[in-house]
């Protein structure tokens, strides 16, 4: 019932906060989209309806946050890496021009596949987890602090590498796109809770 809480409540805020951030003010606005339930979804968006659901759940059920939030992380890694190969079977999102050798061939030249990079990221911090998880003790927290932390960076970096030469690039706000503002929140959050992790597992061996 957890995870049909956060699929619900993350796919309608991925719609709404892409119509809001990335079409209504973007460089062609079309906010009568957000009546098109399928037209745009925004990760950012999912991710903080997830979220939401999480906490909403986890009140009403009264149960901790912090064990759900460390299931979710470890089975989202998984999830994440098809959904950004089904993003790359459909090169929806272009990158700039380049000779790199993972470029896929678009109309025009061989560009960055951002979908793909991002799958292979995924990829990685799957098969990480799957080690952890062999490992005799994990503290609480470490999960959903690893996926936060290493996370962030790296789709900070990839978002300079979406194109602009496209008839509808991204929106940028101070020539940062709403992931990239996003990505700075996830930071901040993802060190808060590597501090928790720590002093909870300190707390626990003690």
């Amino acid at each position: 019932s957890m995870v049909t809480w956060d699929l619900v409540i993350g796919f309608i805020c991925a719609h709404l906060f892409d119509v809001v951030a990335y079409q209504t003010f973007g460089p062609h606005p079309r906010l009568i989209d957000i009546l098109n339930p399928i037209n745009g979804f925004s990760s950012f968006g999912g991710f903080t309806g997830a979220l939401i659901g999480l906490f909403v759940w986890c009140r009403r059920n009264r149960q901790p946050v912090m064990p759900y939030a460390d299931s979710l992380a470890y089975g989202l890694a998984t999830g994440w890496m098809f959904g950004r190969l089904g993003c790359f079977t459909a090169h929806d999102h272009p990158g700039l021009h380049t000779s790199f050798f993972l470029a896929v061939q678009y109309p025009g030249g061989a560009r960055h596949d951002l979908g793909l990079d991002e799958a292979l990221f995924a990829a990685g911090i799957a098969l990480l987890f799957a080690w952890l998880r062999h490992r005799r003790t994990q503290p609480l927290g470490l999960y959903v602090t690893i996926l936060t932390l290493a996370y962030a960076p790296v789709r900070f970096g990839l978002d300079f590498l979406r194109a602009t030469d496209v008839p509808e690039p991204d929106a940028r706000y101070f020539a940062l796109t709403p992931a990239q503002w996003g990505c700075i929140l996830v930071v901040i959050a993802g060190t808060g809770l590597a501090i928790w992790t720590r002093r909870h597992a300190r707390a626990t061996q003690s």
